[in-house]
């Protein structure tokens, strides 16, 4: 029976867990999709474990540190890649699921393998091709099963031919599993399968990866392809490194020494400077907020002002219907951004309407009862079943000779204009802006997008 090689796993899975935790720490902007949700609210703690560990088992791999601290290195890498893989689930982006899973639980497992007595031959089995071959395995059953989930715009360029994109991963890595798996296979066999798969690997970096800048695939893809495409000939050369030699664990002494120390004041330089832009952004948003919670207010009040001169026209709701409708027409022509001028008695029924509709009752309210109980102005946001959008209703009391409530206003004003404005404010085309109440600030009063 063939053995069981792990080392060449300890090398690859170390330094891309290692890569990763340097890309956390020196390009946090990276980061920014929701797979990474979770690492992100504390992205430098996590960079620096991720990178610890990768180097971690880079040490296991070069130098015998012991059962302990390998089991250990094992285990710590092996669930930061699952919690990657998790990540992975929330945004449905079950490809990657599928590698990130295998090698995490693989690796974790890998832990588990029993401390060969001598040295395993050039011949054994190589656990990270196990574990490639089934994640790639995995990756083409859902492509081929499941096409759906790649709607996505980052397989745009693989959409048109994505039979032959799964059929690639599923093939290369069925074909790896086979000659890992068998009892003797033919080394010509084993010098196909192994670029077949990479093959795959290398398209996956080039047509998906690279191409929406996606740093981690770039890494896993590009690092994993070239590890299990050059596989048969790099057995070799891991036989021929001795763990206990003065020689091996100098270039790793020195090489940790080196490249920690260089990562750690990158990172710090990093996080100061996303620091900084934060700040300006910062203060940049909130000019831009006071800038537009004016615009908005000015805007508001402008035409109040309005529904205010025609609550004051002198005897307005003794006057026929007829006249108070040319009265609200005519307002109406001179703010074309108000959608109707509405009166009212003093009990809330419709007299004159300015867009051609049949009076309505308005008792009972909110916009009515505040005006009638205060015998003031009342605003009141309403989503309109006529226009499908939210409008301001704006009403003013109209007061009889003894200044007490005698009728009501309204005037409904079109929030479309508030609305671009919010646009324009809003600088992340992902994300929305919200016009809030000051007095109210339990929840927006209006937002972008609707």
């Amino acid at each position: 029976m063939r053995d069981l090689r792990i080392d060449m796993l300890r090398w690859a899975i170390g330094a891309f867990c290692a890569t990763v935790g340097a890309l956390m720490l020196v390009a946090p902007h990276q980061f920014g999709s929701p797979a990474y949700a979770t690492l992100r609210l504390h992205l430098p703690a996590w960079g620096a474990a991720f990178l610890l560990g990768g180097t971690g088992l880079l040490l296991v791999a070069a130098l015998d540190l012991g059962r302990l601290l390998a089991v250990v290195a094992h285990v710590f890498v092996g669930a930061a890649l699952l919690l990657l893989a998790i990540g992975f689930v929330a945004t449905d982006l079950w490809n990657a699921v599928a590698f990130y899973g295998v090698v995490g639980a693989g690796t974790a497992l890998a832990a588990l393998v029993p401390r060969p007595s001598s040295r395993p031959s050039e011949h054994a089995r190589d656990l990270i091709a196990v574990l490639l071959g089934v994640g790639a395995t995995v990756h083409g059953v859902i492509t081929l099963v499941w096409p759906g989930q790649f709607g996505s715009s980052l397989y745009d360029s693989v959409r048109p031919f994505l039979l032959w994109y799964g059929l690639a991963f599923l093939c290369g890595g069925l074909a790896v599993l086979a000659v890992q798996l068998l009892p003797t296979p033919p080394r010509a066999a084993v010098r196909l399968a192994h670029p077949l798969l990479a093959g795959a690997f290398f398209f996956q970096l080039l047509a998906v990866s690279v191409p929406n800048s996606a740093w981690i695939g770039i890494v896993f893809y590009g690092e994993l392809g070239a590890v299990v495409g050059l596989l048969p000939w790099l057995n070799s050369r891991l036989l021929r490194l001795d763990p206990a030699s003065l020689r091996t664990r100098l270039a790793c002494a020195l090489a940790v020494a080196a490249a920690l120390p260089l990562i750690a004041v990158a990172g710090l330089e990093v996080q100061q400077e996303e620091h900084l832009v934060r700040a300006e952004v910062l203060v940049e948003q909130q000019t831009l907020a006071a800038n537009l919670v004016e615009d908005v207010a000015d805007y508001i009040e402008l035409h109040r002002a309005a529904v205010a001169a025609l609550a004051a026209q002198p005897d307005l709701l003794r006057l026929p219907v007829e006249s108070q409708r040319a009265a609200v027409l005519g307002l109406g022509a001179i703010y074309p951004n108000m959608l109707t001028f509405n009166t009212f008695d003093a009990d809330g029924n419709g007299i004159a309407r300015g867009d051609g509709r049949p009076p309505i009752r308005v008792a009972g309210q909110r916009v009515y009862e505040d005006a009638r109980q205060a015998n003031g102005p009342a605003l009141e946001i309403l989503q309109s079943p006529i226009f499908h959008r939210p409008v301001f209703a704006l009403g003013e009391p109209v007061r009889g000779p003894d200044g007490r409530f005698d009728g009501f206003v309204v005037g409904v004003l079109d929030s479309a204009r508030v609305a671009e404005r919010l646009a324009r404010a809003n600088v992340n085309p992902g994300g929305g802006s919200y016009l809030v109440d000051a007095a109210v600030m339990s929840s927006p009063i209006l937002t972008h997008p609707w």
